[in-house]
């Protein structure tokens, strides 16, 4: 039944009294759809604010909701009377950002140091797909170089597929230190750090989740792990190297809040410009 056919008033709400979820996360990468997000904060259930409101739930938090802050929220945080489809489909979007939070936080308990000796040369085979490329632009003038990154769609989905292996622990690296996932005895996840110690920066040099345990939250909490290591040991960047046709990865890194540091128009073949594979750098300043 559609909820505006509804015949009965009807209420729906979230209950994570005993979570700080919503506290903790502004989710603004998480939660792109701006319609949705104003129709969450519109249904942030203020203690005190309604006769409908609990007034038993412990709650008259402040809570950071997609990046908007609300005083005296009530333990359930969003209240839905009599959603229309607009509003349902909002609560779709919160039900697959809780339940990706979720996943993560599993996740995140079974993630381990990597020993560097049973781990050394383990092949990561990197697949994806992407539909667009970021169009790398460089042009000289009297005053200088101007260069653009402009997102473009391939004409073609391209996809790249692991025939070549990047392998962990690799010798050219130094204080490299590991962490990965072990299902049944099987890598399924890992990153992997090394210092860049001339410059006091910590290089991401490998993030890699098996295809089938992807958009659990997996690489958000491997970075989180790289960014503690890098704080911990006060580094001033963390960096990473990228490809401009890695679509999917890009959208990662920047929505985690990696910035373009750099970039190298050759690194790989001489024509990497009309490869659409362009060396990107991406970092976060610490």
């Amino acid at each position: 039944m559609d909820a505006e056919d509804s015949p009965e008033p009807w209420v729906v709400w979230t209950d994570d009294s005993g979570s700080s979820w919503f506290a903790d996360s502004p989710l603004d990468e998480e939660h792109k759809n701006e319609e949705h997000k104003k129709i969450a904060w519109g249904n942030v259930d203020i203690c005190g604010s309604s006769e409908a409101a609990c007034g038993g739930c412990m709650g008259r938090k402040r809570k950071t909701i997609f990046g908007r802050d609300f005083d005296n929220v009530c333990g359930i945080t969003f209240r839905f009377n009599n959603p229309n489809v607009d509003a349902v489909e909002c609560m779709k979007e919160l039900i697959t950002i809780r339940k990706r939070d979720i996943e993560k936080n599993h996740y995140n308990n079974r993630i381990v140091l990597l020993d560097h000796e049973k781990w050394q040369d383990y092949e990561l085979p990197f697949h994806y797909v992407s539909y667009n490329y970021y169009d790398v632009e460089i042009n000289r003038s009297d005053k200088g170089f101007d260069v653009s990154f402009v997102k473009k769609p391939f004409d073609t989905p391209f996809e790249h597929l692991p025939n070549e292996y990047d392998k962990l622990f690799q010798p050219w690296w130094d204080d490299i230190k590991a962490w990965g996932i072990v299902e049944n005895g099987r890598l399924v996840a890992a990153i992997e750090t090394a210092v860049e110690e001339w410059s006091n920066r910590l290089k991401v040099t490998e993030l890699w989740v098996d295809d089938n345990y992807r958009r659990k939250g997996i690489a958000t909490a491997l970075m989180d792990i790289a960014v503690q290591r890098a704080k911990e040991e006060k580094r001033r960047v963390l960096m990473l190297e990228t490809q401009s046709r890695n679509e999917g990865a890009i959208d990662f890194y920047l929505n985690y809040g990696f910035t373009l540091i750099g970039f190298d128009a050759c690194a790989y073949q001489n024509n990497d410009l009309d490869r659409k594979e362009v060396r990107m750098e991406l970092g976060i300043l610490l």
